[in-house]
């Protein structure tokens, strides 16, 4: 008689644990959160726009485009944060950037 019970009390042990194994993956599976694939520390690659860099910066539009590339004499362009021109848009690595800030600590920007 005991070893009957033993044997049922396992075996209801045993269903108890499928069926809960089974509420949970359905609730998981219906409430499934969803999860960011990139985050700022992921996307090295990152091109910025003027207004992106300037909200990543945490600078007025204004102030981004006084860094940014400004016409020389000769028809070209300078700038003192790195960027780049593609066709007529101008972007902003962030690699490039972060590098461009870890080197420029300290130093005024006129």
């Amino acid at each position: 008689m005991k070893n009957n019970l033993n044997a049922l009390s396992i075996f209801c042990l045993a269903i108890s644990i499928v069926i809960g194994s089974w509420l949970i993956s359905n609730s998981l599976s219906k409430n499934r959160l969803s999860v960011p694939t990139q985050t700022w520390s992921q996307s090295t690659n990152k091109l910025f726009t003027e207004s992106e860099l300037a909200t990543y910066l945490g600078l007025s539009l204004d102030e981004v485009k006084k860094l940014g590339p400004i016409s020389d004499s000769q028809g070209g362009f300078e700038g003192v944060l790195p960027y780049l021109v593609i066709g007529d848009k101008v972007y902003y690595s962030k690699a490039a950037v972060d590098k461009w800030l870890i080197n420029n600590q300290g130093y005024g920007v006129q």
